[in-house]
């Protein structure tokens, strides 16, 4: 009403013909409504002065009716991807515009992009839910040929209660790895490769909080600045390529800085190949002996 959503708690008075007020063409709900007046107006004259009075007239193109399919029942998470489609855009009505286009917005105010409509006037609709969104949303589609617009209802997850530290995370000094927190994390085998996945258990009392995952002995952030703790509590991370070969250890630490626990591991690169027999021969009795590589 007057571009925004009806309100169920609202009253609200409507002007028709009385063949509609009293039920027809399927109107129901209006034959429950109260407090009916009569104009004493012909539908016919009624129509006829007001062409008269407000000419020259130009008629509304938007469709009232549109098909709308696949839209999510369930909570929707910030940044998750969501596709609909839209059909039956398009009216039949002498001089109506083909649709071309659908412009997005969330809650009618933010842009989040446009798609384009086919000839028949449907349209697949996909879009990114805003990283700000939060609780009872809508998805607002406007056709600006015909002025036609959709409001498809959503609902988003709650803001969280602890968003992102705002500040990069800076790795502890290897001195605060205290022997009192060896193995409060832990990870799921003893030996990598350079490159290889690494599922750090931090625990599900940490499932939510904003961590970062180093490599020691030269801080190398293995979780690409804060990574969040999911419910089961275990972290999937990568290993960099040039991580050096040898024994290290694995720290996380909370949003505050400070180790939650720590953990060792041993990365082992591939042989190195020379291509000189006597040399390789070196190198791999050297990995059998001390286990070099």
């Amino acid at each position: 009403m007057n571009g925004q959503p009806i309100d169920p708690a609202k009253s609200y008075r409507i002007g028709s013909f009385s063949f509609l007020l009293q039920g027809g063409d399927n109107f129901r709900a209006f034959a429950a409504g109260s407090n009916t007046k009569d104009s004493g107006l012909i539908d016919r004259d009624a129509w006829i002065s007001y062409i008269q009075k407000n000419s020259p007239l130009s008629p509304s193109f938007a469709k009232r009716g549109v098909g709308v399919s696949g839209v999510p029942t369930g909570t929707l998470q910030r940044g998750q991807q969501v596709t609909l489609q839209v059909s039956k855009l398009n009216l039949t009505s002498l001089g109506s515009p083909a649709n071309t286009k659908l412009d997005l917005s969330w809650n009618g105010s933010t842009a989040v992009g446009s798609v384009p409509v086919d000839a028949a006037g449907n349209a697949t609709v996909t879009f990114t839910v805003p990283a700000d969104a939060a609780g009872a949303s809508a998805l607002v589609l406007t056709a600006p040929d015909s002025g036609t617009t959709v409001r498809v209802p959503l609902t988003v997850a709650d803001a969280p209660t602890n968003p992102k530290p705002s500040t990069d995370p800076k790795a502890a000094k290897e001195s605060a790895l205290k022997k009192a927190l060896e193995d409060k994390v832990t990870v799921d085998k003893d030996t990598y490769r350079p490159g290889d996945t690494v599922r750090v258990t931090v625990g599900t009392q940490h499932a939510g909080e904003w961590v970062s995952v180093w490599l020691y002995s030269k801080p190398q952030n293995l979780s690409g600045g804060w990574v969040q703790v999911p419910a089961d509590g275990v972290l999937t991370l990568t290993l960099p390529k040039d991580a050096d070969n040898g024994q290290h250890k694995l720290s996380v630490q909370d949003a505050a800085g400070s180790v939650i626990g720590w953990t060792t591991l041993k990365v082992k690169a591939d042989k190195p190949h020379t291509g000189i027999p006597v040399l390789d021969w070196l190198l791999d009795l050297l990995d059998r002996l001390f286990g070099w590589f």
